[in-house]
């Protein structure tokens, strides 16, 4: 699934707040090393490291909303292309929250909200290399910006590609086992709420049935699947 459309909608609807230098409580140092990174190129051009300090003090102590909105295409695209080498997924996108995003023009709330679930759908369409927290960190991440996780978990077992069935089992192995412990998803990051509903998802007889109906599908992950068949037995035992 290509994201092109939806980025390239981030940045037509953000295109009217302009790069200003930004002011704020830092040391005067490291404001003027800060703006001269952010001023040093285009706007798709910035990098992780490049936008590190802003996405850490944005709206807080450097910056305002609208400089927020200015750099937004380009921060959740590095959200995409960097994956694990930018600050924790849940760490950026709780600056929408603290920038009070849903009340933000209902043209950029939407053009956020497609590119999400746009993204949840990319996400969950990639096989695996890992045991599971990409995936994890997304729904934790927009666990931050969303009183509700139900469309994206809703969405996840409609997915018939088979990638998106072994993400489902690898995301179960991943927090099965802490879950049985001690009724908690493993990332510490998860809103208490929000917490609880995705593990009764987990524990729900539709991920069961999704998990069972991928063991009869010879894969490389054939492990990985018959130890998530295992952990969603125990999970409604």
């Amino acid at each position: 699934m290509n994201l092109t459309p939806e980025i390239n909608a981030l940045y037509a609807i953000f295109e009217k707040y302009p790069l200003k230098y930004i002011e704020g409580g830092n040391s005067r140092s490291e404001e003027m090393l800060a703006n001269q990174l952010l001023q040093s190129k285009e706007l798709r051009s910035l990098s992780v490291d490049d936008l590190s300090f802003f996405v850490g003090h944005s709206i807080t102590t450097f910056g305002g909303i609208d400089d927020w909105k200015h750099f937004c295409p380009r921060i959740i695209e590095n959200l995409v292309i960097a994956q694990d080498d930018f600050h924790e997924k849940a760490v950026v996108l709780n600056r929408l929250r603290l920038g009070n995003w849903e009340q933000w023009p209902h043209d950029e709330r939407n053009a956020l909200d497609s590119f999400f679930k746009s993204n949840w759908i990319h996400q969950n369409l990639q096989l695996p290399n890992d045991d599971g927290e990409i995936i994890d960190s997304w729904l934790v991440a927009y666990s931050k910006i969303y009183d509700s996780l139900d469309w994206y978990l809703k969405k996840w077992v409609e997915l018939e590609q088979i990638a998106s069935q072994i993400n489902l089992a690898i995301w179960v192995n991943r927090n099965a086992q802490r879950i049985l412990e001690k009724n908690k998803m493993k990332d510490l990051f998860w809103d208490k709420e929000i917490g609880k509903s995705v593990i009764d998802f987990i524990k729900s007889e539709v991920v069961r049935k999704r998990i069972k109906k991928l063991s009869n599908v010879d894969t490389k992950y054939s492990e990985c699947v018959y130890t998530a068949c295992v952990y969603v037995d125990a999970l409604q035992g």
